[in-house]
C-alpha cells in the first residue's frame, strides 16, 4: 500500500473498488468478489444472490 501511495495512487483498503469504468480487486483471492460485484452491478441483487447460492458463497 505504501508503494501505491508513493506512485500517486490513492490506496483503498477494500476487496473490490468500483470507479465506474474501472473495477479492481484487492488481493489474489478477490477474483470471485469482483465477479459477484459485476454481476450485481449489471443484473441486480436477486441474480447475484442466485449465483451465490450456486457457489454456496456469501460476500
Amino acid at each position: 500500500m505504501d508503494l501505491l501511495g508513493a506512485t500517486g495512487a490513492v490506496p483503498i483498503l477494500a476487496r473490490v473498488v468500483d470507479d465506474g469504468n474501472l473495477v479492481t480487486g484487492g488481493g489474489v483471492t478477490s477474483g470471485l468478489d469482483v465477479s459477484l460485484h459485476l454481476v450485481e452491478r449489471e443484473l441486480g441483487r436477486r441474480i447475484v444472490h442466485a449465483v451465490e447460492q450456486l457457489f454456496e458463497y456469501k460476500q
